[in-house]
Formats: structure tokens, sequence, C-alpha cells
């Protein structure tokens, strides 16, 4: 008994490290696959982090708004759970998914400007951080523009 007791508790210690190597390994990450998009074009974002919870979420702020300093007003332009919904039954450590008209209807298109997206995770009651942020993205019209053509007559 005592012998199966010692290789009980060498497996666990074993398991053990091997769960706090893998989170000292683990990193957060967040990036969009483009950095310029046309309007009411979709978003592609890929997310990885550590210890994901339901409360997590990704959001779309304009570039120059830090989420950290908006003391719980909403100022994102849109969101959705790491899961890739407004509703996940389990947390994502990983996910990639899209912003756009069929995800987040309330707030599509976006408006052309530069955007940053953020991972969110809860630290308090009502309080949350950014954990990573992505690369800043234009949305705008790169249509060519057109040159009007004016005929001089001649003299």
């Amino acid at each position: 008994m005592r012998g199966l007791l010692q290789i009980i508790s060498t497996v666990l210690l074993i398991s053990l490290a091997s769960a706090t190597e893998s989170n000292n390994n683990c990193r957060f990450a967040l990036e969009v696959n483009k950095d310029s998009y046309l309007p009411a074009e979709e978003i592609e974002v890929t997310m990885t982090q550590c210890d994901p919870d339901l409360d997590d979420f990704v959001a779309i702020y304009d570039a120059d708004v830090d989420p950290n300093e908006t003391r719980g007003h909403v100022t994102y332009v849109m969101w959705m759970r790491t899961c890739g919904s407004s509703y996940c039954s389990e947390p994502a450590d990983s996910s990639t998914f899209l912003f756009g008209k069929g995800h987040n209807k309330h707030s599509w298109p976006l408006p052309m400007g530069r955007y940053k997206v953020h991972l969110l995770k809860k630290t308090g009651k009502r309080e949350f951080e950014t954990y990573a942020t992505s690369q800043s993205f234009m949305v705008e019209d790169r249509a060519p523009k057109q040159v009007k053509k004016i005929e001089v007559d001649s003299v």
C-alpha cells in the first residue's frame, strides 16, 4: 500500500510540475489578419490566452482609446466573448473568429477610421483589464479616386 501511495504521489507531483510549466510558457496574443479593410469587410481576429474564463471578451476600440483608462465607461465599438459569440458555454484559450455583419449587427459596418482589438479579462466585480492588443488597422475606402477630366477649348 505504501508503495502505491508513493507512486500516486510521484505522478501527482509530475503532473503539477507539467501544468505549472505549461502556464509559465503560456502567452497572450491577439492579431488581425490585415492592416487595412474595406468598409463592411469582415475582420478576422486570432487570439491566444492563458487561464481562460467565461467573462473574457475581445472588443474593437478606436486606436487612440486605452480601455484601461476608461474607468468602466463603455467605449468599445464592437465586442464578443472569446468563444466568438455573445454567449459561451466554455471559455476559449485560443480562437479565430470574425467581426462582421452576421456576428455583430448592432454596430456593423464599422465607420472608416483606425482601430485596435483588445483582449479583456475580468479583474474585479465590474472591472476589466487589457491583456493583449492587436496591431492597429484601418477601415478605409481604397477604391481609386476618379479624376475629373476637364476639357479646355483651344484658342
